[in-house]
């Protein structure tokens, strides 16, 4: 796409998803474009991943459960991804953390990790 396409592409894109000063490749632009699209269906779409592994301390050896729930959001303003951590140490210590991405590179960055699970 030529630059005058690619500059309104992105300017209609900026109503729905914060583009910051990035610069994008004509590929990322069209996935961008198909989750705008497509937001409305894929608002409250889950992806779990589950992996654990050991850590330690001074006095012992841990095994660590981890689960990641990624959650796509569609919102007034603008679409996001929240990321849940939730921490499983096999002493019974659980540890929750709550992120958010919604800046275009951060949400390319995520879905392309999930194996496009919320794109195509």
């Amino acid at each position: 796409m030529d630059k005058k396409e690619k500059k309104a592409r992105k300017e209609r894109l900026s109503e729905h998803v914060n583009l910051g000063n990035g610069r994008f490749t004509d590929y990322e632009i069209e996935k961008l474009e198909s989750l705008v699209q497509n937001r409305d269906k894929l608002d409250g779409t889950t992806k779990t991943c589950r992996f654990s592994y050991k850590t330690f301390d001074s006095k012992d050896t841990y095994r660590v459960d981890v689960e990641d729930t990624y959650t796509f959001r569609n919102a007034k303003n603008g679409m996001r991804i929240e990321q849940d951590v939730n921490k499983y140490w096999d002493d019974g210590q659980h540890d929750t953390d709550h992120k958010e991405y919604n800046t275009a590179r951060e949400i390319l960055n995520i879905v392309s990790k999930l194996f496009d699970k919320f794109g195509d």
